[in-house]
């Protein structure tokens, strides 16, 4: 990666040390009394270490076990305090900040522990643990925490119903996930990760880690076994294909959507987990058609887009806030009805958007490029 070192780095990391000082239990001091040579043991667990870190920038610390590699990131992410040297963030040092400032950088500067379940609280319920920093810090407004809960815990590949249980009803990989939910949850601009996926199966590593994008449905087997596929496999609104045995969902199926007026295939979380849902109920017997407005995300850098709905048909297009401070939406209507919202880097009043492309608000030009129009009140 080439660096341009005419920017400030998000992180320095000035000749930092961190000493442990191991302290004598009761027999010690006791044999220290009668005039044994025994001593406090002073454990150097990170020597002079110093490193800058770009915005954008992925750096990863490589070391046997006990080397200092989860010390140093406590240290960064203000676990603990320095014994030597000092840690700035976008140029000040951290430990000099008081009040707000220091706030800030607590909350801009997260971590992803080790041990998912040491760092969660067992008496809060996983939609508290991801859901109370956002509220408490303006992230998102309390009445909108729900769905933001539900799209946190997608993005990490957690089913939303389960956001009412507690951390020990979970696998490790599991309360592995709500900790990365729980870092992600307050937007940071800086990460760091200890060990941050070493409890999830190989397989789900890669989800975690890896944006994939474009792909082709596999439907050969489908095919094979005489079920109709057009840009996937057929299904109707059930999940179910012409076979009344054979069920599919997902990114694979080719669907009908009452809402969108059309069948279409959708590569997203969302519809994968939400379609599934519907597949298991009809499978039971509990028939409950899929028919949802579709809605997408995508984390580039310090760009966080997400998209409601689809476009495709707009015959308008307008855009709310300021892009030159890369924090804006663009309103795409048809015949005056919303029918689809692109949001850079505004979490907050996309969640009201959804609200609004689900209920087919019709919405005047005036009321989205007025900056001091509040999107809740045209919710219906």
């Amino acid at each position: 990666m080439v660096l341009n070192n005419e920017k400030e780095p998000i992180v320095t990391i000035n000749n930092v040390s961190k000493r442990f000082v191991k302290s004598l239990d009761l027999a010690g001091k006791i044999a220290q009394r009668f005039g044994a040579d025994i001593r406090e043991e002073v454990v150097h667990a990170v020597d002079k270490v110093s490193l800058n870190i770009q915005d954008g920038e992925v750096v990863g610390l490589v070391g046997e076990s006990g080397c200092g590699k989860s010390t140093l990131g406590r240290v960064v992410a203000g676990v603990h305090e320095p014994s030597d040297g000092i840690v700035l963030f976008r140029g000040k040092a951290i430990d000099d900040l008081t009040g707000k400032d220091a706030q800030e950088a607590a909350l801009k500067i997260q971590m992803i522990f080790q041990d998912p379940m040491s760092s969660l609280n067992p008496r809060l319920r996983v939609q508290d643990i991801i859901g109370e920093a956002p509220v408490v810090h303006g992230v998102v407004d309390s009445g909108n925490i729900t769905d933001y809960v539900e799209e946190i815990m997608l993005r990490v590949g957690l089913d939303p119903s389960y956001a009412r249980r507690y951390p020990h009803q979970f696998s490790g990989g599991q309360r592995q996930r709500i900790g990365i939910a729980r870092a992600l949850a307050v937007q940071p601009d800086f990460l760091v990760c200890d060990e941050s996926v070493a409890a999830l199966d190989v397989s789900i590593q890669a989800d975690i880690l890896v944006i994939g994008a474009g792909v082709i449905p596999n439907i050969e087997l489908a095919e094979e076994s005489g079920l109709s596929c057009d840009n996937g496999i057929c299904v109707d609104e059930y999940g179910q294909t012409e076979d009344i045995k054979v069920f599919a969902c997902g990114d694979c199926t080719n669907h009908p959507n009452e809402k969108l007026n059309r069948k279409l295939r959708l590569e997203s979380v969302h519809n994968a987990m939400e379609q599934s849902k519907t597949v298991a109920s009809s499978i039971m017997g509990n028939k409950t058609a899929y028919n949802q407005i579709p809605w997408f995300w995508s984390d580039q850098y310090d760009h966080k887009l997400q998209i409601v709905g689809l476009s495709g048909d707009h015959d308008e297009v307008l855009i709310r806030g300021d892009q030159a401070e890369s924090k804006f939406m663009l309103f795409y209507l048809k015949e005056g009805e919303l029918i689809a919202v692109d949001a850079v880097n505004n979490p907050k009043e996309f969640l009201i958007c959804r609200k609004l492309v689900e209920n087919k608000v019709k919405i005047s030009s005036d009321d989205i490029l007025n900056q001091s129009k509040n999107l809740n009140d045209l919710i219906i």
